[in-house]
């Protein structure tokens, strides 16, 4: 759908790379395996991952195409599994989902989480198999004509298009949300805050939401969602009969969440996630969400066309003044050593990877690009990587490209020992920077990073302290190449 960013700046930077000596590796200090060459954090210590080890007993298969799907079957091959949350509540620690090709519009809530690396559970997709699993369900109602002559077309969203859950109806961030967000206090009442979460397809085109009827009139390819009545209206793309197109709407906020916080060792590999409703709020509300999971592998997946945020992890789910602080007593406990890699992630509106209160994660080998179209930098929560409370994380080797109001990679407050290293930015349009990191008073690393045209700074940090930044390549900004900062 893009085309691929300027192979001058790849080669330039693997030379970069090539020419940069690898740090010594220290003495193996616990129960995890090196990175290949090792990385060092900070504190002199080695930055140790760990592998998936799991040897199956069972597979449970889940095709749609099959004559003979049921979720009435036992998800063998022969007499495989309808939906993929069947399966997901079907599954037990050293077991396996394996889904054929196929268009999946469901929420898949895995009921259990496996018990250690070689006791895992695994969602991965077939061998050669293309699954799309949407948050989006298809809307072909009878269009009518809004007014005669100016293109636009009217029709009712029925409360059965949905569960409990109607993003149409809901704020981006209502006031109770920013209430959450004093720093984002400003924003409350205003626009785009106040639109609806849910998205609109046409011909799996996003079509751009509008705040009132006489913007949607004067322009083709979008929306307009009239709350009174619970009516959507259209300006299609080329002015086209919409009666003769494929309309999506989205339906739930989450594509792949677990219906309990704290699951760990479950894998989910070869997806495609896409069509998320989701808001603007910078806890519990990610395209895909661990829910405060731990030790998972998130790889190999696509991620594209949501309303916010992609793929969420760290140990926070919830910042309700009533579940708030439970909340923080119980991710305090959390291990994290999540890994996030080899995912490629677009058409985002605030964030492709993001999370709260991140311990121990490795996020890698990630492609990111054309994220931040909400345009709502200024309230605080978005960016193509944006991590806050790190400890002992390792963000390397990501390619982040094309990101308009929001920082490339936003390391947030109070880090602790984590690094920066081997990530190419390029055209990245942010007020702060193509690399951010904030308000930290304990040794970090940004170091060996590739950051070409970026509309701001190229690397920024605002009110820390002992943080390191060398041996970074950092070149065409309109702001400061890097800009050292005390608020």
């Amino acid at each position: 759908m893009y085309p691929n960013h300027s192979q001058t700046i790849i080669k330039v930077f693997c030379l970069f790379l090539i020419l940069s000596t690898p740090l010594p590796s220290c003495a193996d200090r616990l129960d995890y395996v090196s990175l290949d060459p090792p990385v060092m954090l900070p504190n002199g210590n080695e930055f140790k991952t760990w592998n998936h080890q799991t040897v199956y007993t069972t597979t449970y298969y889940v095709d749609q195409s099959h004559p003979a799907a049921s979720d009435a079957n036992p998800g063998s091959k022969d007499k495989p599994f309808l939906t993929i949350n069947k399966a997901a509540q079907t599954v037990r620690p050293g077991e396996r989902v394996l889904v054929k090709s196929g268009v999946y519009r469901e929420l898949i809530q895995p009921r259990l989480g496996g018990e250690g690396p070689d006791k895992m559970i695994s969602y991965e997709t077939a061998p050669g198999a293309r699954v799309i699993v949407k948050g989006s369900q298809i809307f072909s109602p009878d269009w009518k004509e809004s007014k005669k002559g100016n293109h636009t077309y009217s029709a009712v969203l029925s409360d059965n298009l949905f569960g409990p859950y109607n993003p149409f109806l809901t704020e981006n961030a209502s006031k109770e949300d920013i209430d959450l967000m004093p720093w984002a206090a400003q924003w409350a009442g205003k626009l785009p805050y106040t639109l609806g979460r849910g998205l609109v397809f046409q011909n799996e085109k996003r079509l751009v939401q509008q705040p009132t009827y006489a913007d949607l009139a004067k322009t083709p390819g979008s929306y307009w969602v009239d709350k009174k009545t619970k009516s959507l209206h259209i300006h299609p793309l080329d002015n086209a009969n919409p009666n003769k197109a494929v309309f999506e709407i989205t339906t739930q906020q989450h594509i792949f969440k677990p219906a309990a916080t704290d699951l760990g060792f479950i894998r989910l590999k070869g997806f495609v996630f896409s069509h998320a409703g989701n808001g603007l709020p910078r806890t519990g509300v990610g395209a895909v969400f661990t829910n405060g999971g731990h030790h998972w592998i998130i790889e190999d997946n696509i991620v594209r066309q949501v309303n916010s945020v992609g793929i969420e992890i760290g140990a926070r789910t919830d910042e309700t003044r009533e579940a708030g602080r439970a909340d923080a007593r119980r991710a305090g406990k959390n291990p994290g050593y999540t890994i996030v890699r080899n995912n490629e992630l677009y058409e985002c509106g605030t964030g492709g990877i993001q999370g709260l209160t991140v311990k121990n994660a490795l996020v890698e080998n990630n492609r990111i690009h054309h994220v931040g179209w909400q345009n709502v930098q200024r309230y605080w929560e978005t960016g193509a990587i944006k991590l806050l409370l790190n400890n002992g994380t390792l963000v390397r080797r990501n390619i982040i490209t094309n990101i308009t109001a929001a920082p490339g990679i936003w390391m947030d407050y109070n880090n602790i020992n984590s690094r920066v290293t081997q990530n190419i930015l390029a055209d990245i349009q942010s007020v702060n920077g193509a690399i951010f990191i904030e308000a930290s008073q304990v040794p970090n690393i940004v170091d060996r990073n590739f950051v070409w045209n970026t509309k701001g700074s190229g690397i920024y940090q605002h009110d820390c302290d002992h943080l390191t930044v060398a041996h970074n390549f950092v070149a065409n900004c309109t702001g400061k190449g890097i800009e050292m900062r005390i608020c």
